[in-house]
This record gives structure tokens, sequence and C-alpha cells, in this order.
């Protein structure tokens, strides 16, 4: 072999290593920069199909879900280190249908959706805390979704069930719980103000409950204050009393403003339950005093109930002149005789 091709040679072998390791240099280059511009874009937020590397340059493939989106992308990708130039090829996709055709392929209801620019909003009723976290998993998979905000509430059934097997399992006797969407008030009565407080804080820890209104007594505070309301009721009926047109059950004009006065008391004391006592002296036939004694029993019942007195709180029972205060003997003895009472309990 001729000293010239020996040369040749050496040339030809020294170039084919320079190719390969610029190949292999631009091969890294390339991956890094697309690392790199991915992460950047998956910081803020915006998922595209695909990021290709030509040396230095980027081109962006792929949907999104609106223009800003798109311009957004690019710029990010302009800002990486290293990039030279950015070929926008990402096309606007039909996110709202995307979004729609993935919650029907998963089985889901469709709740109330509403894009603003590549954030989505969620509002609506779902039927359990699992539907809502499936929702929120199927559209953070999906390329193209910025911020997703959450408004779905869970149904009133699914998270009053949740509440009271979370209360049994720890071994608390269940209150009286109300919904109002996704705030809860408890009511009754507990033991100690520490498993008031213990109750409150279990309900509010649990997944999908908004605000907490804890109305739950003490007893010993219950007690108390059914002792106190009962006295203000003792104390307005020992100078007044409900008056009736004789022989019948209607409460005359001149009782209303004493009627008044008890429904004050009873809505000061929303959980107490009140039985309407009507009596009357011992003249006239048994039977007839009975049955009007229920009557006029009955009518002050619905009186109460029309100045806002919850129905479910009221009984009435008429005794007519089995439990008298005083002698029937004597005029001043039958008209104490004939009376209204209310009882707490």
């Amino acid at each position: 072999m001729s000293k010239g091709m020996k040369i040749f040679l050496g040339l030809l072998a020294l170039l084919l290593m320079a190719l390969l390791c610029t190949f292999c240099h631009q091969g890294g280059i390339e991956a890094d920069l697309k690392s790199r511009t991915t992460q950047a874009l998956a910081d803020a937020g915006i998922k595209v199909d695909d990021v290709v590397l030509n040396g230095r340059d980027v081109t962006l493939a792929g949907k999104v879900g609106s223009e800003s989106l798109k311009q957004k992308a690019a710029e990010i990708a302009a800002g990486v280190w290293g990039v030279r130039t950015v070929k926008n090829e990402l096309g606007l996709g039909d996110l709202l249908g995307t979004i729609k055709d993935r919650l029907a392929a998963a089985g889901i209801d469709l709740p109330d959706i509403s894009l603003n620019g590549s954030d989505v909003t969620l509002n609506g009723v779902v039927p359990s805390l699992e539907i809502k976290n499936r929702i929120n998993a199927i559209l953070g998979a999906i390329p193209g979704i910025g911020k997703i905000i959450d408004n779905l509430t869970i149904s009133a059934g699914d998270l009053l069930s949740r509440i009271k097997a979370k209360l049994t399992s720890l071994g608390f006797k269940l209150p009286g719980i109300s919904l109002d969407g996704k705030d809860v008030t408890l009511d009754g009565e507990v033991a100690t103000a520490e498993i008031k407080n213990r109750i409150g804080e279990i309900v509010g820890a649990i997944p999908g409950v908004g605000k907490v209104t804890n109305n739950l007594l003490v007893k010993a505070s219950v007690d108390q204050a059914m002792a106190d309301a009962q006295k203000v009721l003792n104390n307005l009926f020992s100078v007044k009393k409900v008056e009736f047109r004789t022989s019948e059950d209607a409460i005359l004009r001149r009782s209303f403003p004493i009627l008044d006065e008890v429904a004050t008391v009873l809505k000061k004391y929303p959980t107490f339950r009140v039985a309407v006592r009507g009596h009357t002296d011992s003249r006239g036939d048994e039977a007839f005093n009975e049955e009007l004694s229920q009557r006029r029993a009955d009518a002050v019942r619905e009186y109460l109930i029309r100045q806002g007195v919850a129905r479910n709180r009221l009984s009435s029972k008429g005794f007519g002149s089995s439990k008298p205060l005083a002698s029937n003997s004597t005029a001043e003895g039958r008209q104490s005789n004939r009376r209204v009472e209310f009882a707490l309990n």
C-alpha cells in the first residue's frame, strides 16, 4: 500500500470518528433539550403530545385547548436555555368534547363543565366521593388541561350516610344531623363538652363536608335551660290565662298577646318539645268537657304553629275536669281549673 493511500485511509478514519462523535453529542443535546422543554411545559401546567428535536430546533406537536395555551407553550419552549428555534405545530383540540367523551366512556354522568382557556371548572352534584375523585383523575390525564377547579358537591344521601357511618364506627350516639348542600348542622344532646367538640371535629374532617354548625347541647346545660324556660312559662300564666268563648274552642283576641309570648319563648329553645294540655271545670257532661278541652288544646297548638313554632315539636291533649287545681265547689276554684298548661320535655 502506497504512502498516499495510507494517509488517505487515516484521514477517512479520522473523519468518520469526528462524524460519529458529532452525532452522539448531538443526540445527547437533543435528549437533554427535550427533557428540559417537556419539564418546563409541565411546570406551567401545559401538556402536549410530543416535543420533537432537530439539533437545537424544537417542534411542538399535538393539540391544546386554546389559542392562548398554544402561544404560551411556544413562549415557554423558546425560553428554555439552549433552544434555538421553536416551530409551533400545536393544533386546537375540542377540549370540552374530549372531556365529555372521556367521562362518558368511564360511565360517569356528566357534571356541569365550563372552560376558561385551558382551565376547567366543575359544578354540580355527584353521588359519591369516589365518583368525584375519579372525575378529577380522568381530567388530570387529558393533554391540554390546565387548572381544575372542583366545585362538585356530594349528594346529601351519600354524605349523610358517611357521616353516620363514621360516628357509629367510633362509638358515638348519633346526634341530629341536617344538611344544606355540603354544610352540616348538628343538633341534640351530649353528655359532655368534650364529646360535643370531638363530634364536631370528626364531622368537619370527613371529605365533602363544608361548614359545620355545632348546635349540640351539653346535657347539664339542657336540663337547666329547660327548667328556666318552664319557669318563664309558669310565670306568664300565674297572672294571665288563655281565654275562650263560652263552651267553644275559639280563642279570645285578648289572649293573643300571651300566646305570642309563649311562641317567643319556645322559639328561643328550638330543641324542646312542648305538650299543650287543656283542662275544664266539672260543670256539665264529662264527655263534653273532655272533648272541649281537647279542641281548646288543639286550637292553642295551631295558633303557636302559625306563630312559627315547628309543628313536630307540639302535641296537644285534653283532660276534661280530671286534673283540677282547686275545688270545683266555688267560682274561684272553677276559674282556676279552666286552664291551658304547657309542659316542656
